[in-house]
Parts: C-alpha cells; structure tokens; sequence
C-alpha cells in the first residue's frame, strides 16, 4: 500500500458573501448617534472619478522620500485564520497507478501562493483630528512644515489652495496642470511639487507608478475653519494605500498597513458590523444605505460636513422639488463660484448595516457627482461612530455595542 494525498483542499478567507455581518468580540461602548443639520459645505466635491483632467507630461520619480519603514514599536497583527497552511492530508490507497502521488503533488504546489498568503496589518501612524465646524481637521507635514488640512475621503486628488502653496514656498510643475471640475464650475492650475508630506509617522504617496507626491491646487471652497488657515484637501489618493481606523468620539485616527486579510483581521476588542463596499472608480468606498426602506448607493465621504441626498436619490426615493418646497432652504458650497441650492428634508430612517437612525433630517439637492451615487456619507453620520475604512479589502467595518 502506498500513502497518496487527499485532493480535498480547502481554502479559506471570505466567503464571499455580499450581505453585512456582526462580529462580537467584546463588551462595546461605541453606539450611534443623531445626525446634523447644520448648514452644510461640500468641499472637494471636485475631484470625484472623470471630473479631474491631467495635460502635460507624465510624473516622473525622484521628487519623494523613499519608502516609510515601520518603526520597531509598531504592532503587527497576524490572522491564522487566513494562512491557510494546513491543504493537503494523507490516507492510505491501494490503487497500483504510480503517478497519483506525483499528480497530488503537483495540485498541492499549484495552490501554494494561496495557502502560504498572511494576513498582515501594521500601524503606521495615529494622528489627532479635531471636528470644527462639522469638518474633520488633521495636520500634514508639507516639507516638514505643519499644515492644516480636511479629511476628505470624497475627494479623488488631494486639492491645495493657492494661499498655501505660496505660503509654504512650494516648487509648481510646469509640465503638469490639473482641470478641476465642480459642483460650480472649472478651475486649472500648475501642479504643485513638495518635497515630502507626512501625517503623523506615515509618509504620504500616491498610488501611482512611481509613487509621486503631486498635488493638484485649486480654490478652495473656504480659506479657513474657525480662524484655522487651510491649506487644502487631504483626498484619497494619498490615503487610499493605508486602512484608515477613525475614532472620532476619542478624536483621533490611526492608518493601518493590510495586506492579504478578509474579514476577521481588526484588532479591536469591540463587537462590529461588517459591511461589504465597492470602489467604481479612483479608491472610492461606496456602500449600500437604506434609507425609508430604499436601497441607495453611498459615497463614504468624510470631506462632507453633512450627508446629502444627490439627484440620483432623488430619483430613487421619489422626491420632488414640489414635495420639497416646504423644507428649510439653504446652500452649499463646493468647487467654483456657484452656489448649490439645498433642501432640508426628514426622512423615516436611514440604516447602515445594523445602524439604524431614527427620523434623520438629511440634505437634498438635485446634483450629480463622479462616481454616480445616490447619496454622499458625511462626517455628521460619522461624528458618533468608531469606523474603520478598509481601502485594501474594501469594506466597512462599525463598531456597534451589545444588545442589552
């Protein structure tokens, strides 16, 4: 008798099933919370998908820092869940055909990269943000010069202002402009060069080729926050290659490096939602919302100081500007000169996952937005919450407390 490997190997990790899910760890303090209905800004709505053209010459290497190595004290977390190591098992066979053995082998080597894959998630950084005015503040070191900066995941480019490139002495492209198209309008400028960005120990790059630190400049849809000079627009091209882990009721943020995890790699100590995301174009988290029981697309956009409902929504929720007539009125302000007309509308419930918010009061304006989303999730639903945005396995995790 000869030992031959079973072929029956199994592999782990998601399975890919697309509806939200609870996993409970321990005793959590993090629970929802009301929506605002303040006046909202819509800043950085300019670099959303197609809206943002590039002319000029290609970006080329050596204008950035090399690559951020972790520190010594960084955790890493490992997920035995996902090493799949253990494929293949061995019984005994009596079959006189020589060759099974050396096929099983073959198959098992096959499936080694999947089997040996890790799940690795190193900390990179943890940085304070201050909420002003409904806007999430963080500090990037432009050149080793602090510089104030909203979070703006909604934002495709990072966007500086024309302020804060002379101020901070910057090196503009002259090769390179970017066309910036709005909610009210278009704007072009030179691109402008730093030398380096940091936020807190992380060194910012973008997801590029040569892994550039290219800033788009542009109007900004306001020069300050709370007598704070802004320089600008931190988007997702320089935070999309980290996980970004948002506590906002402790005020801080910490950036993660994930590779090759699924589902159960968080390490938190809390029970947490688990909902599935798509990226249509450019990085952009986009998730399924209800919202009085209807399906909607939602940008995950903390650069909104409130949710809003676009066009789109509209359409799908079926309001009319007659059924809206009556709702406070205001205007919001996005990349250009025009304002954008708003309605003040209540709703029955909007739900997340297992987050549920009772009669929220969310803005409404019939505009549309690159990608094409129903719905843009401000930082006014994320005030609240401890979120975790996974750019790497694109999902949503929500920390949610324990029944009872």
């Amino acid at each position: 008798m000869e030992a031959v490997p079973d072929l029956g190997c199994e592999e782990g990790g998601d399975d890919g099933n697309a509806t939200p899910s609870v996993v409970s760890r321990a005793p959590g303090t993090f629970g929802p919370g009301g929506a605002s209905t303040a006046t909202p800004v819509l800043v950085g709505r300019a670099q959303r998908g197609s809206d943002l053209q590039r002319t000029g010459r290609n970006h080329g290497g050596g204008r950035t820092a090399g690559p951020a190595k972790a520190k010594p004290s960084m955790p890493t977390y490992r997920n035995p869940r996902e090493q799949g190591l253990a494929c293949c098992t061995w019984r005994l066979d009596t079959s006189p055909t020589a060759m099974r053995p050396i096929l099983a082998l073959l198959l098992c080597i096959a499936f080694a990269p999947a089997a040996l894959a890790e799940c690795r998630v190193e900390q990179r950084g943890v940085v304070p943000v201050d909420v002003v005015d409904g806007h999430l503040l963080v500090t990037v070191q432009v050149n080793d010069v602090p510089a104030t900066f909203i979070l703006d995941t909604g934002a495709e480019r990072t966007l500086m202002g024309e302020d804060a490139v002379r101020r901070l002495n910057l090196e503009r492209d002259g090769w390179v402009a970017s066309a910036i198209r709005g909610l009210g309008g278009i704007e072009q400028r030179p691109d402008a060069l730093p030398r380096s960005l940091r936020l807190g120990d992380a060194l910012l790059r973008r997801r590029t080729l040569m892994g550039d630190s290219s800033v788009t400049v542009g109007p900004l849809p306001m020069n300050e926050v709370a007598g704070r000079p802004l320089a600008g627009l931190l988007g997702r091209d320089f935070l999309s290659p980290f996980d970004l882990d948002i506590d906002l009721p402790a005020h801080r943020m910490t950036l993660f490096d994930v590779q090759g995890c699924g589902d159960l790699f968080l390490p938190w100590s809390v029970p947490y939602a688990i909902i599935p995301a798509t990226t249509p174009m450019g990085a952009a988290l986009v998730v399924q919302v209800l919202v009085d029981a209807q399906p909607l697309r939602a940008l995950i956009d903390t650069g909104a100081s409130s949710s809003l409902i676009t066009a789109s929504g509209m359409y799908r929720l079926g309001l009319t500007r007659e059924a809206l007539a009556r709702d406070p009125g205001a205007n919001g302000s996005g990349i250009g000169p025009a304002p954008v007309p708003m309605r003040l509308h209540r709703f029955a419930d909007l739900r997340i996952g297992p987050d549920a918010s009772r009669n929220p009061s969310l803005w409404v304006a019939s505009v549309h937005v690159v990608p094409i989303v129903d719905m843009l999730l401000g930082a006014d639903w994320l005030r609240s919450r401890h979120v975790w945005l996974s750019f790497a396995t694109k999902q949503l995790f929500v920390a949610v407390p324990r029944p009872g």
